[in-house]
């Protein structure tokens, strides 16, 4: 049968935005729908290629939907998997309140339950599962390669995501946030210095075809 898109979030206002973007673009093969990622209502073995992006490192328990994400693949199917570690985020300059600035946010996001070092424990993670050709690729965007402009934007957004309601859900202290701050701002620095300054933002891939 032709090939079918089928989306999952638990927020309905990203249902709500991804099917407007279907509408923007013209798409008439795919839809979204508001779920739980650890119980689908979907029937096993249904999906060609499984793609859960950017989700594990935000949820306490992660393998509650590597499990989900293994019983909706088919045999022979694909699961793709991506997430971020900060420890592999760099800049130049302000490599000091960069690396301080995301180290201090990682310890705010692992006070709530979330791992923001999980990228590399992708590979090790698909390996309980029976899967064959496990592999695992660095996607990496940097200001030598983007434009600078939109990848500052993203990196400013996700500032005040961290530093203000991230933070206020742990009642992170000023003087932390502060070190938060002046991370991202020093990272954002780094993206626009004209005299051979550099800023990355990786994410780890991992995938596998289930057995």
């Amino acid at each position: 049968g032709p090939q079918v898109i089928e989306g999952y979030d638990h927020a309905a206002s990203s249902v709500e935005h991804a099917r407007g973007l279907l509408t923007d673009y013209g798409v008439t093969n795919a839809d979204f729908y508001q779920a739980d990622a650890t119980s689908l209502m979907v029937d096993d073995g249904v999906y060609d290629f499984t793609i859960c992006r950017l989700s594990l490192q935000v949820f306490s328990d992660p393998d509650l939907i590597l499990k989900e994400l293994y019983r909706i693949t088919r045999p022979g199917g694909v699961i793709y998997v991506t997430c971020e570690d900060f420890d592999l985020i760099v800049a130049y300059p302000n490599s000091k309140e960069v690396k301080e600035g995301y180290a201090k946010c990682g310890e705010l996001c692992a006070s709530l339950g979330m791992d923001f070092y999980s990228g590399r424990k992708l590979k090790n993670w698909l390996s309980n599962y029976k899967l064959r050709d496990i592999r695992l690729d660095y996607i990496m965007a940097d200001n030598q390669s983007c434009k600078k402009e939109p990848f500052a934007a993203i990196v400013d957004s996700w500032k005040h995501f961290y530093a203000n309601d991230v933070a206020n859900s742990a009642n992170l202290p000023q003087e932390d946030r502060d070190i938060i701050l002046k991370g991202f701002e020093g990272h954002i620095q780094a993206i626009y210095y004209s005299n051979g300054g550099y800023a990355n933002w990786p994410v780890i891939a991992c995938s596998g075809v289930k057995a």
